[in-house]
Order: structure tokens, then sequence, then C-alpha cells
């Protein structure tokens, strides 16, 4: 877990650690004088450390309970004399900072994690106090009324040592019951996600149980964006009535993916981010979002997915917040369920839509071959027609009209069978600028009677990719055609092409715009639906087809958020480049 608060425990951070020390010196009446006192007994112990810890191995093997956590033999046995001979040395150091109390609470821990009763470091700390004391008092060569001065602080120190002891036995305790409870939790909510056919609804639930679970004040779901530069809300569940209103995902516009930010550190290290205060840590930026939640701390997990990560599970607090190993976990755990329930559905959508266009394809290929004899015959019948009414202006364009409504009938056929066909993507070295030149090439035709230019503004220093030419060109005829059908008389389409970096990714990203009237909200909304036009003689695949295809090339094409009137149209295409040669600073 990538942490920017200082944790030494599941529970406790080091700053409210020391916190507890320091009330429980006060408890036990720790006074300015005792480290001196301490010090002054350090020579003499030194000499008593030796057959202490031999003494305390010794009365160890009369005790199978506490010998059977030795598990490493005479090896394990010597490492551990050296360890609790350093411990016992740094009772008279006369230093009881920090690390010193850090140092002897993760003592206690591995206590725990071993599986020693908690009753054995009280007999076994006993037994280590009655040797240090008798045998300061055997060996003492001074004043007797100074080492009387100096005892008491011996056990102030002990009792102290003891407190911090139990203290993380009982935090191990609640930290392994919460871990089990989270793992219930976890197992529920992937029992219930994977009966849950609703996506939307599902991705509330998870929010909610686990900002609910982390004791958090708003838990969001972010999708990451096609293009890979921001995340889009999904879900917002506030924990409170009092956060603002606007936090709702409709209300929430999107958050940059940088890696400055939570979402976006978490989708690129593929690691949980944990946060504990913004204020103190400037290296990660509180979003939009947060500021205006007036977040303090965070956590951030991705939510994977089958090519990419879906996008994130956040966690936000309004209040400073220390994390643990188990928090991070937990939340990843959420969030792994809820990318494999999400890769699930997209695979069963992909094969219904699949399913779908072959049963198309299978149904027009059937009524093509029917059809073309009989619209054949109608043809040959209306060309003969058409020598009958020779000198009938009137009948002659009746027919010319019926003949166009054939060919309109015939590629309306061609198209919904290239719809419902199977993208075969064949990859080849080959030049987008090259391939969008000819494209527009190609469509001078539909350019007559209007005085339309390409604006071209290239920033990458190259064009070259690995794709299908062939499909690529049809993409681009798709967004260009639709591009002239909406310009003005004297109009202009702008075409820019960057090579960016988008999750490790070389990507271009190819954004298209006329200055035509624009899109309005249903359209935009309803672009990629098969059979959905504005054109009078439109079939409404176009812009589908387009889609398919880059998404054979893994790709994306979306079509830009501008609802204003005259603001014109706006599509970004995103291409990976598809040759591992190439690297990007």
């Amino acid at each position: 877990m990538s942490d920017t608060g200082q944790s030494i425990s599941s529970q406790l951070s080091l700053d409210e650690l020391m916190a507890q020390y320091r009330r429980l010196q006060s408890y036990v009446g720790w006074t300015e004088e005792d480290p001196r006192r301490l010090r002054s007994l350090r020579g003499v112990a030194e000499r008593l450390l030796p057959e202490l810890v031999d003494d305390f191995y010794r009365e160890i093997q009369n005790h199978p309970e506490a010998l059977r956590v030795i598990t490493g033999g005479p090896e394990q046995i010597a490492r551990l004399k050296r360890t609790l001979k350093l411990w016992l040395r740094e009772l008279f150091s006369g230093v009881y900072d920090a690390q010193y109390v850090s140092r002897h609470w993760q003592a206690g821990l591995r206590h725990v994690e071993i599986g020693l009763p908690s009753v054995y470091t009280h007999v076994a700390l006993a037994r280590l106090r009655q040797g240090l004391l008798t045998g300061l008092q055997e060996a003492w060569p001074g004043d007797s009324v100074e080492l009387l001065e100096s005892l008491p602080a011996l056990n102030r120190l002990l009792d102290l040592d003891l407190a911090i002891i139990d203290c993380a036995y009982q935090a191990e305790t609640v930290a392994r019951e919460r871990r089990a409870e989270r793992l219930a939790e976890v197992a529920e909510f992937g029992r219930r996600a994977f009966l849950d056919d609703q996506v939307e609804r599902l991705i509330c639930k998870a929010c909610r149980r686990a900002a609910l679970a982390l004791h958090g004040d708003v838990g969001s779901a972010w999708e990451l964006s096609p293009v890979g530069d921001q995340f889009v809300a999904r879900c917002i569940e506030r924990m409170s009535d009092q956060m603002p209103p606007s936090a709702q995902a409709g209300n929430v516009g999107s958050v940059t993916s940088d890696a400055s930010t939570c979402p976006g550190f978490a989708v690129r290290a593929s690691t949980a981010l944990a946060v504990a205060d913004f204020a103190s840590k400037p290296r990660f930026q509180a979003n939009s979002f947060q500021l205006e939640m007036e977040s303090r701390a965070c956590l951030c997990v991705a939510i994977p997915g089958s090519l990419r990560p879906f996008g994130v599970l956040q966690i936000d607090f309004r209040r400073p917040k220390s994390f643990s190993e188990s928090d991070s976990t937990f939340l990843q755990s959420i969030a792994n369920v809820l990318g494999a329930v999400l890769s699930r559905q997209q695979m069963e959508e992909r094969t219904r839509q699949t399913e779908r266009l072959a049963a198309i394809g299978q149904m027009v290929t059937g009524l093509v071959h029917e059809s073309r004899n009989a619209l054949q015959r109608s043809q040959a019948c209306l060309e003969m027609l058409t020598f009958e009414v020779a000198g009938q202006e009137r009948a002659i364009d009746l027919i010319d009209r019926i003949l166009t409504a054939q060919k309109h009938l015939h590629h309306l056929f061609e198209e919904v069978r290239g719809y419902a066909a199977p993208i075969s993507v064949k990859r080849v070295p080959c030049d987008l600028r090259a391939i969008w030149r000819a494209t527009w090439s190609h469509l001078e035709s539909n350019r007559q009677g209007k005085s339309i230019h390409l604006v071209e503004m290239v920033t990458s220093e190259h064009t070259d990719c690995v794709a299908d030419p062939n499909s690529l060109e049809q993409v681009f005829r798709n967004v260009f055609d639709n591009a002239i059908h909406a310009c003005p008389e004297v109009g202009r389409v702008t075409i820019s092409c960057e090579l960016l970096n988008v999750l490790e990714v070389p990507t271009y990203r190819i954004r298209i715009r006329d200055n035509g009237p624009g899109l309005s909200l249903d359209q935009h909304y309803r672009l990629f639906e098969p059979f959905f036009t504005t054109k009078t003689h439109g079939t409404g695949l176009g812009m589908p087809i387009a889609r398919r295809i880059m998404q054979a090339h893994g790709g994306s094409i979306t079509a830009t958020e501008r609802f204003e009137p005259g603001s014109g149209a706006e599509f970004v295409v995103t291409l990976p480049h598809g040759s591992e040669s190439i690297s990007l600073s």
C-alpha cells in the first residue's frame, strides 16, 4: 500500500502511539529524572545480561506451550537471545523516544504473530524484572541510596513496556476480528454481486458498503474515459446529510487522470493509494471534487478490467485518517469483485451483440439473395418501360426515382450486412496522415456545391502506426461525410493529431471538428445507435460501424459534449500506435 501517513501498526499511527505512551508515563508517575537514573544502572546491568538471557531460555524449556512457538531450533534460539539482550540493553539507554516505543510495540506484535499467549509475556517480564532487581542489588558497588532511588524508575519503565505489549496484543486482536468481519463482508458482497444484473445499482452498492465499513464520509466510483485522460463519476454515495447537495454523480463533471491525483496514481501504479492528510502531504493534490467535499484524507484503489482498468473506487474522509494494510486490502477486494462482475457483464454483452449481429447477418444475406432476382427483374422492366414512355418527361422522372430508390435499397442491404459481419483487422505499417488525406480526396464529389477545406493541426513528429488502413479509411470516411453534410456552404473541417502516453501505451488522439450547427443532446447520446440518422438517405450504420472498427483496434471513437448552437461537432478518435519499437518520454 502506498501511504503518505506514517503508520507502525494495523491500528495506530506513530504519533497516536507516542501520545498514548505519554499518557501512560503520566499514569505510572514517570519523572524527568528517571532517564538519568536508568542510565546510572547501565554499567552494572550490562554485566548481568548474559546470565539473565540464558536463564530466560532455560526456563522456556520447561513450558511446552511457550516452547512450541520456537520452531527454528538452536539457530532461532541464538537469534532470539541476541534480540532479547538488545532489548534489555535499551532499557538503560536513557532514550525513550518515538523510535524506542515503536520498536517495543513491534516486539509485542511479533509475539501475537507467532501465537504466544499473552499470559507468557506477563510471566516472562516478571522473571526478567526479578532477575534484574536481584542482580542489581547483589552486584551494586556504590551507595545503596542511589540504587534505591533508581530501582523505582526501572519498575516504572518495565510497567510501561508491559503496557505497550498489552496494547499491541489488544490492537492486533481487534484488527484480526475486523479482518474476519471484512472478509465476510467481501464474500457476501461477491455472492450478491454476481446475482445483480443492474450495473449502476451494483456500483453504488460497492461505494456504500466500502464507505460504511471504513467509516468514510463519501464513497465514489470513477470510470476511466476511453481516451484515458480523465475519470467520469459513475456513482457518489454520501454518508452524511451535511455533505454538499451537489455531491452527486450527475452534478460532478470529471477529474483528470494525471498521476498527481489519487485516481490517476492508483490506476498507473496498480496499487492502493492512501493519503492520510492532504494538508501535510502536498505530493498528491485533492481534485476539484475532493475540494468541494472538503476531503482531508482518502483511500483509492483501481477497479481492474479485462483489457485495462475500469476505473477507481475511492473513499474520502473529512478528517485526517491513518490507514492500515487491512483497510487497503478490504477496499481492493471490493474493487476486485466489482471489476470481475463488470468484466463478466461486458463479456456477456459482447457475446449477445455477436449473436445478434450473426443473426442479422444471416437474415440479411438470405434477404439479399432472395431479393436480388426481384430487384434485377424490376430494374429490367423499368429500363424497358423507359423506351415505352420515351418523350414523357413526367413518366421518365418517376422511373428515375424508382431506380434511385432501388439503388438506395441495395446500398442499405450492403450496409446492414457490413455492420453485421465480423470485423477483421489486418494490421500493417501505415501512415495516418496519408489515410485521412486520401479519404478526403475520395469525398470530393460529396463536397460539390460547397467550399469546404480540410485544415490539419498535427503536433506529433510522426503519424505512422500499425493498423488496418482500409478499416481506418472507412472510419475517416464516415466522420468526414457527416462533417461535410453538417458544414454550411463555406465550411471548414479541422483535424488534429497528437501522440500521447495513455496508461503507458503510446496512443494517437485525433480530433475532427466541423463548423456546422453541432449536435443536440439527443443526437449526442444516440449517435452510435444502429439505424439512427439525421440524413434523408442515411442508413444510420456509419458511426456504429466506425465504433466497432476502433474497438477492434483497441481504440475508441467518441463525440465531444458541445451543445451550444453553432459550436460544431467534434469527434475524438483514439488509436494505439501498435508498434513495440516506439517510446515516449
